[in-house]
């Protein structure tokens, strides 16, 4: 795992060296972002901002090295890839004090709180499960939960639902991009200012 962040800082910086790296990967995950929703939501004003946001760079394919190095790092194994990134990166805001959950607390906490009893009734009752965080950082929390009802023999694409919210636009692009990459079914919600509105809600059906 070490060596694919130390791989996704090292393409990060080489990217532009005339840009500070916070707004490289903030431009990664709005991009990508904007790439995941147009899959299934094709809307011009998202494709007008991708193209806003990609004409600034000379090289765009180290952008896509960088969703490529994602991808690959979440396919060895589950775990909190970009909210890694972002602490190990420095990118975090100290102001609003942000810290990371370490996955393998997450992971601890999953367990504890998803008994396997309660949650086989639940989905024999409604079909799924809701798993909420109202401060999801880069949804760790949500990767640690899918990877518990793996263990209880459940595949969290098909049982599973998740409503995350963040204040933290730039949260809430990791985990719609972590969780999106797993085939999560999610809602993401964010009450900070920013060019989505007051309100951000971000869709994904499988």
């Amino acid at each position: 795992m070490i060596e694919y962040r130390k791989e996704f800082l090292k393409c990060l910086a080489s990217i532009d060296p005339s840009k500070r790296r916070y707004d490289i990967f903030k431009d990664f995950l709005e991009l990508t972002t904007l790439s995941f929703l147009g899959v299934f939501d094709k809307q011009e004003e998202n494709e007008n901002r991708y193209k806003e946001i990609i004409k600034t760079y000379k090289h765009p394919e180290k952008l896509a090295e960088l969703l490529h190095i994602t991808v690959e790092a979440l396919t060895h194994k589950t775990h909190d890839f970009l909210g890694e990134i972002y602490m190990f990166g420095e990118f975090g805001n100290e102001g609003n004090g942000q810290f990371f959950t370490p996955y393998h607390i997450s992971e601890f906490m999953a367990e504890v709180t998803l008994y396997e009893n309660d949650l086989k009734t639940k989905i024999e009752q409604n079909g799924f499960i809701t798993v909420n965080d109202p401060c999801c950082g880069s949804g760790v929390m949500f990767l640690a939960a899918s990877e518990a009802i793996i263990k209880m023999g459940y595949k969290p694409q098909g049982v599973m639902r998740i409503h995350g919210t963040d204040i933290d636009i730039i949260c809430c692009y990791m985990a719609f991009i972590q969780t999106n990459l797993l085939g999560l079914k999610l809602i993401m919600e964010t009450q900070s200012q920013c060019r989505f509105g007051k309100i951000l809600l971000l869709l994904w059906h499988i």
